[in-house]
Order: C-alpha cells, then sequence, then structure tokens
C-alpha cells in the first residue's frame, strides 16, 4: 500500500508531465505566430514615412533628399590617350512616393514614386548640379499594384506596373548586389511570387520561394524602313531557399528576348544607296552603360549585340553570421557571393563573379545601443557580355567588362539623417584598361 509520500510524488510527476505537454504547445503556438509573423519582402518594405489612415486605407508619404559630391580620376593610355583625367562636381536626387495598403494585412497594395535622374540612362537618379537654374528631370519611377488573394498574404503575390525590384540580391544591411542590377532599376511588367515553404522555428527557418515575371523593355512600331521592330522583354525565374538564419541561396534564370530591336543598317539594292541614317541597337544608346560586345551589321555599320536572345544563370549566396550582443544592437557580419553566366555569347566573354564581405550593427529605438551603421567591401570581374550591360551597376565598372572594387559606409545620425562615403577603383571598359577611381560624399535626409 502506497504511503502518502509516495501518493505525492506521483501526483507532482503528473503535474510535471501535464507541465511539460502545455509548455510544448505553447512552443508550437510561438513558432506558429512567429512564422506568420515573417514577412517575404513583396515589395521591400520602404522606410516608415508619413502614415495615416483615410476611408480605412493606410496611406504612408515616403521621400528622401539626397546631396553628393562627386570625384572622378580616369586614365586610359592606349584607347583615349588620357592620364590622371578628373571630374568633379555637385550632384542631387529627389524621391516623393505613396504606398497605399497594410503591407502585412491588406489584399492589395501599392505605390507610386516619382524621382529625379533615370533619363537617358536609367540607372542614373542624381543630376549635376549647373543647369544654368534650368528645372531638371523629375518622372515616374514606380507605379505598381499587387494582389494578395489568400488567407496568409505571403503566400502568393501577384504584383503588376513598374515595380521596385522583384529579384533577390541580398538581405543583410543596406547592400544589394548590383551585378545584374543597379540599385535605380525598377523594372515594367507583371511578376509573380509564390512562398511554397515555410517551415522550421524563428531561429532556424526553412523557406522556398519562387518569383516569375515578364519585363517589357522596349516596344518598337513595325513600321517599314526602320530596321529591326518589335518587343525586346525579359522572362526571368529565380528559385529562392533560405535554409536556418545563417544561409540564403537563390538561382535566378534570364531569358533576354530581341535584343537587336531598333538596329538599322541600310543597304545597297537596284535602286541606289539608302539615305537612312545607321542606327545601333536601342540598348547601345551612347547614354547608357556600356560594356557587351559590339557587332557591326551591314555595309552601312550599325551596331548591335553578338545574339539576338541572352540567356543567363545566375546563382546567388549569403551567409551571415549574427551576433547575440544587445549593447551593439545584435551585430550581423555577412559574405554574399554572386556569379552570372551567359549561355547565349562568345567564349571569354560570357561570365563574372563578385563578391561582398560587410557588417551591420545598430538599431532604434535605444539611447544605450549605437545609431545603424552598414559597412561593405565588394570585389567583381565582369566579362563583356555577363549580363546586360545597359541594366548593370553604373558605379563600379559603369555597364560590363571590367575588374575592381568598392568599399562605403553609412551612418545614421538621425532617425531621418544619413551620411554614406563610397569609394570605386576599377579597370573598365573597353579592355579592362582604362582606370578609373571615384568618391562619392553624400548626405541623404528621408522619411
Amino acid at each position: 500500500m502506497a504511503t502518502v509520500d509516495e501518493r505525492r510524488i506521483v501526483e507532482i510527476e503528473e503535474q510535471l508531465r501535464s507541465l511539460r505537454t502545455a509548455n510544448d504547445d505553447l512552443k508550437q503556438q510561438l513558432d506558429a505566430v512567429q512564422r506568420a509573423q515573417r514577412e517575404v519582402p513583396l515589395p521591400a518594405p520602404p522606410p516608415p514615412g508619413l502614415s495615416t489612415t483615410v476611408l480605412g486605407v493606410q496611406i504612408r508619404l515616403t521621400g528622401s533628399l539626397a546631396f553628393r559630391y562627386a570625384y572622378s580620376m580616369s586614365s586610359n593610355l592606349t584607347n583615349t590617350l588620357t592620364a590622371g583625367w578628373t571630374q568633379n562636381g555637385f550632384r542631387t536626387r529627389a524621391r516623393l512616393g505613396v504606398e497605399l495598403g497594410d503591407a502585412k494585412g491588406s489584399v492589395f497594395i501599392g505605390g507610386i514614386r516619382l524621382a529625379t535622374g533615370e533619363s537617358p540612362n536609367p540607372t542614373v537618379s542624381f543630376m549635376p548640379f549647373g543647369s544654368m537654374f534650368q528645372a531638371g528631370f523629375f518622372g515616374l519611377d514606380q507605379a505598381w499594384l499587387a494582389i494578395r488573394p489568400l488567407k496568409n498574404r505571403r503566400r502568393l503575390s501577384i504584383i503588376v506596373g513598374r515595380m521596385p525590384n522583384q529579384q533577390w540580391r541580398g538581405s543583410v544591411g543596406t547592400f544589394k548586389s548590383e551585378l545584374v542590377w543597379d540599385d535605380d532599376i525598377n523594372p515594367a511588367g507583371v511578376a509573380v511570387k509564390a512562398l511554397l515553404v515555410d517551415r522550421g522555428t524563428a531561429e532556424s527557418p526553412i523557406r522556398l520561394e519562387n518569383l516569375a515575371g515578364y519585363y517589357q523593355i522596349q516596344e518598337t512600331l513595325d513600321n517599314r524602313f526602320v530596321g529591326l521592330t518589335g518587343v525586346t522583354s525579359l522572362f526571368v525565374d529565380q528559385l529562392k531557399l533560405v535554409a536556418t538564419k545563417f544561409a540564403t541561396a537563390a538561382v535566378t534564370f534570364y531569358d533576354w528576348e530581341n535584343l537587336n530591336n531598333g538596329l538599322s543598317s541600310p543597304g545597297i539594292d537596284p535602286n541606289g544607296v539608302s539615305t537612312q541614317t545607321p542606327t545601333n541597337a536601342t540598348l547601345l544608346g551612347p547614354s547608357f552603360n556600356q560594356g557587351n560586345v559590339l557587332v557591326a551589321y551591314g555595309p552601312q555599320a550599325a551596331y548591335g549585340f553578338y545574339a539576338n536572345a541572352f540567356r543567363i544563370l545566375n546563382p546567388t549566396v549569403e551567409l551571415e553570421l549574427p551576433m547575440d550582443c544587445p549593447r551593439l544592437g545584435s551585430p550581423e557580419v555577412y559574405v554574399l557571393a554572386d556569379y552570372a553566366h551567359n549561355f547565349s555569347t562568345l567564349r571569354g566573354s560570357a561570365d563574372a563573379v563578385g563578391v561582398t564581405l560587410g557588417t551591420r550593427l545598430g538599431d532604434y529605438p535605444s539611447e544605450s545601443r549605437p545609431n545603424p551603421l552598414n559597412a561593405w567591401v565588394t570585389y567583381r570581374y565582369v566579362d563583356q557580355d555577363a549580363t546586360i550591360a545597359t541594366f548593370a551597376d553604373s558605379d563600379l565598372g559603369g555597364g560590363t567588362g571590367y575588374h575592381g572594387f568598392e568599399t562605403g559606409i553609412t551612418y545614421r545620425i538621425l532617425r531621418n539623417l544619413m551620411p554614406q562615403v563610397s569609394y570605386f577603383n576599377f579597370w573598365g571598359f573597353p579592355l579592362m584598361e582604362n582606370h578609373v577611381q571615384t568618391v562619392y560624399l553624400d548626405i541623404v535626409g528621408d522619411f
């Protein structure tokens, strides 16, 4: 017969088992809530902005004003016969946007943004001072709508319009890979993003996402005697895997079609010589980023791409090391590796590689932690046809056909005021003999 103490021990053990079961249930519920709160960046979240609600619709006004001092020195003894040629001056960039809807809960979200620059070069948003006090160009930079029809808003998103770039190019801090896309590019078309797998915990997430998109680059009306016409387009598919909080990887396939759209090379026939002016392919315009392999077409030289379609594979891997140090704002160190290969061009001009080492620390709001700081250094070696030069990085390399490095640092003096220092040193187009060194000193105010 059990004693009173033995019965008490049995009761305590049963209570402990019940507590363990309840604790396990709470952990599962907490993991489910944390998974639900994790937000897939569709599109990338903007700064806090000025927010209000009108007729039940959240409206957020965002904007930024940047001032830059730019200094550049280049030397090209074999091509342009220049040595130590310098440029310097002040630049400015302004952006003003409106975002509609709750990024976490609304079925429909969208945005419109106006910005300076980007005309004629879509990768350059800064305008120079010194335009005889004339008004600068200020145009439509973004105009998009995202539809999220499922109850779990993260599961499926359909984005249409001129949208923030949907391709994943890095997650930590402010740095994003610009090997394929300059930061200023906002493609126009339709994109579908689906969260296929969402498992694991907040500490060890496992997510699989897929992005499929069609972007229209340029449309030329099919008139007679104007050379190649039609639509230059891009089909893109990106499969992204988040495997624990330490590693993220993505594989992206780009299919660029009708690249020689706009190419016109007048010829000679029995009726005589055409008086039409030879015209290069539209994407090889003189004001755009340069670097792709040029091919002369026709008896009167007009230049186009080596191939009318580029099919490019672009794997990207980011390794992240978060540190448990709240006093420094839980800093992170990361390595981002990027590679691209073009299956449609000449051997020796088809590959690119880039590696970035960076860190992020500091946070808001806190009096005991430093303000947010981001620092990075990047090295790239990019062949001429590894990607489309027109839309590639306009700062490091100025397109394609270069090798060199950049380094930069940003620091939030105030929540809405951030200085940035950047340095670029590379050997660029046309023969990786054009040595360029550039320094940017920026001060950015945003809301």
